[in-house]
């Protein structure tokens, strides 16, 4: 209501590009704070953190089991892109002049965004890939090992 009507229009256009994504990549699927679970010492960092990702939905299904995409924040800010853009009839001119480099700088990190997503999706198991070599536990503790101490804040 009010001046938080349009983030539905924002949601679902989150939810919209990544089901797109799981059509792709039929493994993905949606999550709510994938990482809690595996990397409990990442998700205290995350939260401590300022932002909007922490314990949001999320896609997640990729090899490395701490790995996720965040469809709606691509969706935030493309959205935000283009109100910057659009905000003042000069903006809205270059927007639409023919081969506009702000529509397609826009365009393109929406393109970008999706290939990244598409070569991190697990198309078959690489025998080299650091998750195949190593035993999962010690895995996980390589992972949170990187975590610095002074990220953490104490509950």
């Amino acid at each position: 209501m009010g001046n938080y009507a349009r983030c539905n229009v924002l949601f679902d256009m989150g939810i919209a590009y990544g089901e797109i994504i799981i059509a792709c990549c039929p493994r993905l699927h949606w999550d709510v704070d994938p990482v809690s679970a595996v990397f409990p010492r990442m998700a205290r960092a995350l939260k401590s953190s300022s932002g909007t990702g922490f314990q949001r939905p999320t896609l997640t299904g990729f090899a490395d089991p701490g790995g996720y995409a965040n469809p709606l924040g691509v969706a935030y800010r493309f959205a935000q892109q283009m109100y910057r853009l659009t905000i003042t009839f000069g903006g809205l001119q270059r927007l639409w002049e023919d081969y506009s480099e702000a529509r397609q700088r826009a365009l393109e990190q929406l393109l970008d965004n999706f290939r990244a997503i598409r070569r991190r999706y697990p198309t078959r198991t690489d025998p080299n890939d650091p998750v195949n070599q190593m035993p999962w536990d010690d895995y996980v503790r390589l992972v949170e090992s990187e975590i610095e101490e002074e990220d953490i804040e104490d509950d």
